[in-house]
């Protein structure tokens, strides 16, 4: 029981003492989190709706989560992913903005062939998708994406009407 044992001690002690300090942070963070979660608003903006039949295309009204960071619109079946896609010389420059493609890449529902190439991604997509304008400041202030709402001229873009097998009397 000499002068090692307590040097021993003391670094146990330490040792609990840290892991006590990082447990006490980790559980404040989720709780600040968590504040900040439940203070953003749910938003309604609207995006262009991309149908699985090949029905015409559509503006739809979606409204986000109160997810914190993500704010996106509640997932409307399972496996909901996102794809950011930047427009450039388009006629009018007020469409050079970045747009958010929402898709499912579960397999259990119908693959979706009537989504503008511009807006496809590297992995197939399934059902209904979905195009949300993002605004320009991107991000809020606590981080949480920002959205604008579609024009209703985006769908009659030679980007989003060009190779469409749908029917071609919507534009």
């Amino acid at each position: 029981m000499g002068p090692g044992r307590d040097h021993d001690d003391l670094d146990t002690q330490k040792g609990l003492l840290v892991f006590v300090l990082v447990i006490t942070l980790l559980w404040l963070y989720s709780k600040n989190k968590s504040r900040s979660a439940s203070t953003l608003p749910a938003i309604k903006f609207t995006v262009a709706r991309f149908p699985v039949n090949g029905q015409a295309p559509s503006l739809e009204r979606l409204e986000t989560t109160t997810e914190f960071l993500k704010n996106l619109p509640p997932d409307r079946s399972l496996c909901r992913d996102y794809e950011a896609t930047q427009l450039k010389n388009q006629p009018i420059n007020t469409y050079n903005e970045i747009y958010l493609t929402i898709y499912t890449f579960y397999d259990g529902l119908q693959e979706n062939h009537y989504t503008p190439e511009v807006f496809q991604t590297e992995s197939r997509m399934y059902g209904d998708v979905f195009v949300a304008k993002l605004a320009q400041g991107h991000y809020g202030q606590h981080g949480q994406a920002v959205y604008e709402d579609i024009h209703p001229l985006f769908l009659s873009l030679p980007c989003v009407r060009k190779d469409r097998n749908f029917d071609k009397a919507w534009y």
